[in-house]
């Protein structure tokens, strides 16, 4: 199973990493691939077992995915899994460590894809692990240059 990981610290209190990290709906606003997303069941935030619809795009192309949240760790954790045509995808994993000047927080990509799913999302992302690795890149700069500039 591949996985791309990455790292960063952000100059700002694990809980408001957190806050940002399980904030579905603005997303997009700092990931190239994700634009958002819908709570599904009722829910109106992150919690343990909580289904949602994420709603993704490259170029033009666009695409949904069903992810169920697999671990809510308030100010810790929050992970969750991608299915697609009933199909694992992928396993997306926030990790935050509180530093003596903010929080280290470590972005997770791990490819849960079949060798047929693999072969279908090419159609979609051709170098999906190097999209993957520019993506996390970006999310989290994107984050830690938002929650800075917040002060």
């Amino acid at each position: 199973m591949k996985s791309i990981s990455e790292s960063i610290e952000i100059n700002a209190a694990p809980s408001t990493v957190f806050a940002i990290v399980t904030d579905l709906p603005n997303m997009g606003q700092y990931s190239p691939e994700n634009t958002g997303g819908k709570w599904l069941g009722g829910a109106t935030t992150a919690a343990q077992g909580v289904k949602f619809r994420g709603t993704n795009a490259q170029g033009k192309k666009r695409w949904t995915t069903l992810a169920e949240v697999t671990t809510f760790t308030p100010d810790t954790k929050f992970e969750f899994r991608i299915s697609g045509y009933g199909l694992g995808v992928a396993t997306w994993t926030y990790l935050l460590e509180a530093t003596a000047t903010g929080t280290k927080v470590t972005e997770t990509w791990e490819d849960n894809r079949s060798r047929v799913m693999s072969i279908f999302s090419g159609l979609v992302i051709k170098d999906r692990e190097g999209f993957t690795r520019t993506s996390i890149h970006q999310t989290l700069s994107l984050m830690k240059e938002h929650l800075e500039a917040r002060g």
